[in-house]
């Protein structure tokens, strides 16, 4: 999983803990895209968050503001293909030379951020599925018009072939989206791992002597990656595994679940992948359905 966060001119930045929450969801690697001197500054293969935001508060003290005045693309890297490195991180240029994809550094008229898995580009580990999708695809449609981003036809095809979420910084500060972004106060993300996880309550009764109900203060659980499904089990977390069949949407994709697959999903629709009895983290807030792709309601029993 990856997220894209678009600021737009007029808009606040997220707040720092936002931005944290961000990196910490999705840690392989950060960048960002800005306008100065009409020309789109691609900055980015910061692989911590510290030095992430190092850059932002020197962009601040650049153009003596608080950014409010400027439109902003961060990307917050998961690596799905490719290097988990400074060079694959997002944003990038709209260019087919391999080596402007991999600089961390670079002026362009027009830069792209991507969040999904463009699986009919994946292929070898010199670039990933993001860069080879720009350098065949998209330069393409550059090479053809530099104002492509304005053709609909054009926006919808490549919607169509990215089958994920993609966003668009021209020189002149407008930004372009392709799939559906979340708004919150006036912020785009790309989905919901800006987010911190949610908290599971567990509410504990007891028959006292009085014959009245007793409730004891509620323990609260963060939900955390590499737990055991013991441990899952003993917080009495309730969860339904998926069905073969079943598909589940992260990052605009669509994946379904296969017969080796033992995915499950808890109350506050976490997504986790038990892999040798640890669970690990897919996704928060993920829509499931089956395999009529009708969407699927569990019913939690609550004790």
């Amino acid at each position: 999983m990856c997220i894209i966060v678009a600021k737009e001119k007029g808009q606040k930045l997220p707040s720092k803990e936002t931005l944290k929450t961000c990196f910490n969801h999705n840690s392989d690697g950060a960048g960002l895209m800005y306008v100065q001197d009409n020309k789109v500054v691609i900055d980015k293969g910061y692989m911590d968050f510290k030095s992430f935001y190092k850059r932002i508060k020197k962009l601040q003290k650049r153009f003596n503001s608080d950014l409010t005045d400027k439109a902003i693309v961060m990307h917050f890297r998961i690596g799905t293909s490719g290097e988990n490195d400074k060079a694959t991180t997002h944003p990038f240029p709209i260019s087919n030379k391999s080596e402007d994809l991999k600089k961390t550094y670079f002026k362009t008229d027009l830069g792209m951020a991507h969040n999904g898995i463009i699986s009919n580009f994946v292929y070898g580990k010199d670039l990933s599925d993001t860069q080879n999708f720009v350098k065949d695809f998209v330069s393409v449609f550059k090479e053809l018009d530099k104002k492509f981003f304005l053709n609909e036809n054009v926006m919808k095809l490549l919607e169509r072939e990215a089958n994920s979420k993609l966003c668009f910084l021209d020189n002149r500060e407008n930004i372009y989206y392709i799939g559906n972004f979340i708004d919150d106060n006036g912020i785009k993300y790309s989905n919901s791992t800006y987010k911190e996880y949610k908290y599971t309550y567990k509410y504990d009764w007891n028959w006292e002597s009085d014959n009245e109900w007793k409730e004891y203060k509620p323990t609260i659980s963060k939900v955390k990656e590499n737990q055991t499904i013991q441990e899952f089990i003993e917080k009495e977390i309730q969860y339904e595994v998926l069905e073969v069949g079943d598909t589940y949407e992260i990052c605009g994709c669509l994946i379904e679940v296969k017969d080796k697959d033992y995915i499950l999903i808890d109350s506050d629709y976490n997504l986790y992948e038990l892999i040798e009895d640890k669970l690990s983290l897919i996704g928060t807030d993920v829509l499931v359905y089956d395999k009529y792709y009708n969407l699927k309601s569990f019913y939690w029993e609550w004790n």
